[in-house]
């Protein structure tokens, strides 16, 4: 019922990532990111730097993931894959399930489907003639 696009805070969000953002959306088609929640890893890089997520997107966040974001209406959540705090990855995983619920919610419980795809087909093979 949801994409999860998966980047690291470690590095800075590069071409080839926006490129493939870019794909999903030519393959599956631009409702593709009603389903999209942006997964961010290395969150124990942050937190070692005593900084946020919020921090690191206000400072570090180019153009093209500030619009990766705003297509995905914000949807993101932070993991810190070092963890060895049960409850912290408690709180991690719960906000992420919060995530794909409000994304099932909000296309009326929908996950997306072979048919939007064929959709995308067809408007493809109309757009080749």
């Amino acid at each position: 019922h949801a994409i999860l696009v998966v980047l690291s805070v470690r590095a800075r969000f590069s071409k080839e990532e926006e490129a493939a953002v870019q794909s999903l959306q030519t393959f599956f088609g631009p409702k593709i990111a009603n389903y999209m929640i942006v997964v961010f890893t290395g969150g124990d890089e942050l937190e070692d730097d005593d900084e946020t997520i919020e921090d690191y997107l206000g400072r570090e966040c180019p153009e093209s993931l500030q619009k990766l974001l705003d297509l995905c209406k914000n949807r993101y959540v932070l993991f810190d894959n070092k963890t060895k705090k049960k409850s912290k990855k408690a709180r991690q995983l719960q906000k992420l399930l919060k995530l794909v619920d409000e994304v099932v919610e909000e296309n009326g419980g929908q996950p997306y489907t072979h048919l939007f795809f064929e959709e995308m087909k067809k408007l493809r093979c109309q757009e080749d003639i």
